[in-house]
């Protein structure tokens, strides 16, 4: 990290490093915040929002679209990713089509209609942690951060058969836009995407004569010619939720642990108040940050804090550095199990786009850590942990570590 008293520019503020969000990058985010809230990112061209309250207001407002691109690669590249989804994808809808979309599935996504899902996560973790041997080395990435969110996504979509590893395989896939690839190697990423697109057409076409209890069955009875979902969007719109209802569940479930390990004073606050589970799960989606950002484009010239954003300028509404502002959020830095999450946090995203599954998400989450708190009594790292290289997510690629069962 540079030294706080150097230029603040590109070779400080990295957005194109991987390494820039993995370590410790809190100073530059209070530099950011103090000295340049709407920086320019000269080596792409695109403004850096960090402030909360800017990236809150920016991310609601109709003077920015998704439509252009959400990745970093996009920008660089010209759109690639909006190329292979053709912009049906809910993230890259803008109102009145996007509110629309949402209306649509707001029935099924609520707190309500995920909680009917609680007996059947619960099931899945203790399935999961019950085969974790006392004692010995497991990867918890491959025993229990893949294999839980990817099956409830699957069967809250209502899949007739699944193979979880080609599920996961496509949606790594679809999150290679946020790694720091060149041109040709997410071109060739693209023919994964297409397979999943292949996947979800057979699917959506044996449910017609063969519907099964989930979401694709409720798709098929919205859809119209007149309406806003059509084929090509319900293709678009199941690639979203796969990818969306797996990715942040499995970088936070493995970076709660983590974070938990490293901070045992918040393992036995857990352990002494299994109810701080619950503020467990906001508290470590901010900390951890499982997704970094997104962009917009500028519809029209916009002023803030004394900088023009041009028409067609992109900016990235950088979520990870905006949860840490001590304007809003007392004490940032600190990771705290029983942080009062008001006012939120930006880790679900923000504005029109704010995550439909996070309700799910932390709903996971949290029954997880209740069933692997009474379990085990201890835990501790058995290795080295491979950290997910990316400009858009953070996650672990593998996370080694011994557990002991309580009782043992």
């Amino acid at each position: 990290m540079q030294a706080v008293n150097d230029v603040l520019d590109h070779t400080v503020v990295r957005m194109e490093d991987p390494g820039f969000y993995l370590n410790s990058p809190e100073l530059v985010y209070q530099r950011l915040h103090n000295e340049a809230p709407v920086f320019w990112y000269e080596p792409v061209g695109f403004w850096v929002i960090s402030k909360y309250a800017d990236i809150r207001n920016l991310a609601k407002s109709d003077k920015f679209t998704s439509r252009d691109g959400i990745f970093l690669n996009d920008i660089k590249f010209g759109g690639i990713s909006t190329e292979f989804l053709d912009n049906q994808q809910l993230s890259y809808m803008d109102p009145p089509h996007h509110t629309a979309l949402r209306k649509l599935f707001q029935p099924t996504f609520n707190l309500k209609s995920f909680a009917r899902l609680e007996q059947r996560i619960r099931e899945k973790a203790c399935e999961l942690l019950d085969a974790i041997p006392s004692g010995e080395v497991i990867d918890f990435v491959e025993a229990v951060s893949v294999p839980l969110p990817m099956t409830i996504i699957a069967e809250f979509l209502g899949l007739r058969k699944y193979d979880i590893r080609q599920l996961q395989y496509w949606s790594d896939a679809f999150m290679k836009a946020g790694f720091p690839l060149s041109e040709e190697e997410l071109i060739k990423n693209t023919a994964a995407v297409k397979e999943m697109t292949a996947f979800f057409e057979k699917e959506l076409e044996a449910q017609r004569t063969d519907p099964q209890e989930g979401l694709i069955a409720d798709m098929l009875e919205m859809m119209s010619e007149q309406g806003p979902l059509t084929e090509n969007v319900a293709i678009t719109t199941l690639q979203g939720l796969l990818i969306a209802g797996n990715e942040t569940t499995r970088s936070t479930l493995s970076g709660q642990l983590s974070l938990l390990i490293r901070h045992p004073d918040q393992l036995q606050r857990l352990r002494d108040n299994p109810g701080l589970c619950r503020t467990a799960v906001d508290e470590s989606v901010r900390y951890f940050a499982p997704t970094q950002g997104f962009f917009r484009r500028a519809r029209e010239d916009v002023e803030l804090r004394g900088q023009t954003i041009k028409k067609g300028d992109y900016i990235y509404l950088f979520f990870g550095a905006g949860n840490r502002d001590a304007e809003i959020i007392a004490n940032p830095n600190d990771y705290d199990v029983g942080r009062n999450n008001n006012p939120p946090h930006q880790g679900f995203g923000s504005g029109t786009h704010f995550c439909l599954g996070a309700p799910l998400a932390r709903l996971e989450i949290r029954i997880l850590f209740e069933e692997l708190l009474s379990r085990f009594s201890h835990f501790e790292l058995a290795g080295e942990p491979e950290r997910l290289l990316s400009i858009l997510n953070s996650g672990y690629i593998s996370l080694p570590v011994k557990m002991i069962r309580s009782g043992n």
